[in-house]
């Protein structure tokens, strides 16, 4: 309708006439400005209508799929959001993770520099102590660094005397190391020195100055020093002289030696012992002279200052027989022997140990100092072209039925001029040192009646100044009789019965031609006797009982003409006496020889060996 009247008046303004024509030309652009203005107002609010689902009407069918595209937005996001979290939680976590670790590393760093603190506080103050404990035994006898009070010190002769501040010996060794290593350059100290000769000369070993005689733990006890850690700490800690005594064989009474107003009862006591044990001493008055310097060694070393017994400067030989002595006395439990007198008592000479002969005798002067510059130039005992001094060696030891343990040391090699070793009637185990075969003086070795095992050594072949060698009742020694026995040429008696000994007597026998008295009896030899047995002119006395042996004796017995006593009963002999023994008997009446007792497997039906002139008849 308005269209329709705007086309009417637009007619009459057309037709009309005259004034009218301007104002109607403004109406009609006023009309087509509202027409267009509503236009566009109905085409924005058309488009506002098709932008909202809610409200436009064409759109409506379309609100699911925008919702689900809205999900699909609203999912991805949430996506990248968790993927954003974890890989910063992934970042924080190696972060938190190499922060621990370095701080581990940092607790660990420093617990380490405070043990190494520790352990080198601990060092020195350990070398501190064990440099007082030197200094203190250098200056007065038995004195504690720490300046404490009394305490008991043993001085060898089974007995504890109370002295004062004197610490208690041979506990433990302050130079005990799990690695003993030959120092070099040579040894300062007196303890490192005697170590370094006594292992380059081959008197000890260095395990036995390393290792502890009983592994920790072992027997529920704490691990012990060895006997040679023993002996070297009491030369170097104990050992120790009256400044006013420069040697003991000086000490002849009060001019040289101010005497304790109040000597020990182990003083006076020990002053008998030695006086009434003498075995093997020169005569009794040296004994006494022994014993009287010895009582007064022991009652001033307590009193006075004091200094090292022996020093670097002492002969050498002189060091390693002390040292020797030292290891025997802790190698055979010394502080259990019925009579130990004097024996490891600081100042006193080993000579004047209680059963110890010595002689004075002229040495290599060779001071330790200069044995450890030239270990591998060290002068023999008795090797001549050098310069020699006298010196008290020991020559004798005497300690029969003495309760004497433990082993017998290789040590002994170290008292070269030794001529008898005594020691039948002990319980001494182990087997014998093969060392023994190096003491070319040796005239006597008595171990029988002891609890030795192993075998006879057949080092022991080389002591050609051998006269009496007894290895008897020792039931643990085994294997054959070592046919280099047969050099000793010098032997007079040969005692190796009731032993386990198996084998055959060696034809090397027969060249022992001053042999006097040969008993193998108890043991389990066999085979027949040999003909060299018929070479010892000197033989007096055959012992051939309780054995295997097999054979018979032959006429060539006939020379024997000395044997005054055979036993060769329970064995597997067959033979007849009466035509190849009996002349020997001196009962016969062609008697050639000096037969005065016999005894054979005479008895039984028929007997094995027959025989009218025997002793004694058996089986």
């Amino acid at each position: 309708m308005t269209r329709r009247g705007s086309s009417s008046s637009r007619g009459r303004g057309r037709g009309g006439a005259g004034g009218n024509s301007a104002t109607a030309t403004h109406d009609i652009s006023i009309y087509e400005e509202i027409v267009n203005n509503d236009s566009s107002s109905n085409n924005r609010n058309i488009s506002s209508l098709d932008a909202n689902p809610y409200t436009s009407t064409s759109a409506r069918g379309g609100r699911r799929r925008h919702h689900q595209q809205h999900r699909m937005l609203e999912n991805e996001k949430d996506d990248d959001d968790e993927e954003e979290r974890a890989t910063i939680s992934s970042i924080t976590n190696k972060r938190n993770n190499r922060s621990r670790r370095r701080i581990l590393l940092a607790i660990l760093l420093a617990i380490a520099v405070a043990l190494g603190v520790g352990l080198g506080i601990g060092f020195y103050v350990s070398n501190n102590n064990n440099n007082d404990s030197d200094d203190s035994s250098n200056t007065a006898n038995g004195s504690s660094s720490s300046g404490g009070g009394d305490r008991e010190i043993d001085v060898g002769n089974g007995t504890n005397t109370s002295t004062s501040s004197s610490p208690t010996p041979f506990t433990t060794s302050p130079y005990y190391t799990d690695n003993t290593i030959i120092p070099k350059p040579l040894p300062g100290d007196m303890a490192s020195a005697i170590q370094y000769h006594v292992i380059m000369q081959d008197i000890s070993s260095l395990i036995s100055l390393n290792d502890m005689a009983n592994e920790e733990g072992q027997g529920g006890g704490e691990r012990q020093p060895t006997a040679q850690q023993l002996a070297r700490d009491f030369i170097v800690l104990y050992d120790v002289l009256p400044l006013s005594v420069m040697d003991e064989d000086s000490v002849t009474g009060e001019d040289t030696v101010r005497t304790s107003t109040a000597p020990s009862e182990t003083t006076s006591s020990s002053t008998a012992a030695v006086g009434a044990f003498s075995v093997g001493a020169s005569s009794s008055s040296a004994s006494a002279s022994s014993a009287s310097k010895a009582s007064s060694i022991v009652s001033t070393n307590n009193a006075l200052p004091t200094r090292p017994y022996l020093q670097r400067t002492t002969p050498a030989y002189r060091v390693a027989q002390r040292y020797a002595a030292a290891v025997l006395y802790f190698a055979t439990n010394g502080t259990n022997w019925e009579t130990n007198s004097f024996w490891v008592t600081p100042g006193v000479h080993e000579c004047d140990f209680i059963g110890v002969t010595c002689e004075e005798l002229p040495i290599p002067a060779i001071t330790l100092d200069e044995a450890m510059q030239n270990p591998d130039t060290m002068p023999t005992h008795d090797e001549g072209g050098v310069n020699t001094t006298m010196e008290r060696m020991i020559v004798a030891i005497d300690l029969p039925e003495n309760s004497m343990g433990g082993y017998l040391p290789q040590e002994m090699v170290a008292m070269p001029y030794l001529q008898r070793l005594g020691l039948w009637s002990n319980q001494i185990s182990g087997s014998i040192p093969s060392q023994i075969g190096k003491l070319s003086r040796l005239t006597s070795l008595l171990l029988d009646d002891n609890r030795f095992t192993g075998s006879i050594p057949s080092e022991i072949g080389m002591l050609r100044e051998m006269t009496d060698l007894a290895m008897g009742m020792n039931m643990g020694i085994t294997g054959r009789i070592p046919s280099e026995l047969g050099s000793l040429d010098k032997l007079e008696q040969l005692h190796l019965a009731k032993m386990t000994l198996s084998g055959y007597i060696p034809a090397a026998f027969g060249n022992m031609a001053n042999l006097q008295e040969l008993n193998l009896g108890y043991n389990m030899l066999e085979s027949s006797l040999p003909d060299s047995l018929t070479k010892l002119g000197n033989l007096e006395s055959l012992i051939l009982d309780n054995n295997h042996f097999t054979g018979s004796v032959t006429s060539s017995w006939r020379n024997m003409t000395k044997l005054k006593r055979l036993e060769i009963q329970m064995n597997d002999m067959v033979f007849n006496a009466d035509t190849d023994l009996c002349y020997l008997r001196t009962t016969s009446s062609e008697s050639v020889g000096s037969l005065e007792i016999l005894v054979a497997d005479c008895q039984g039906y028929p007997p094995e060996v027959t025989c009218s002139c025997c002793t004694s008849c058996l089986r």
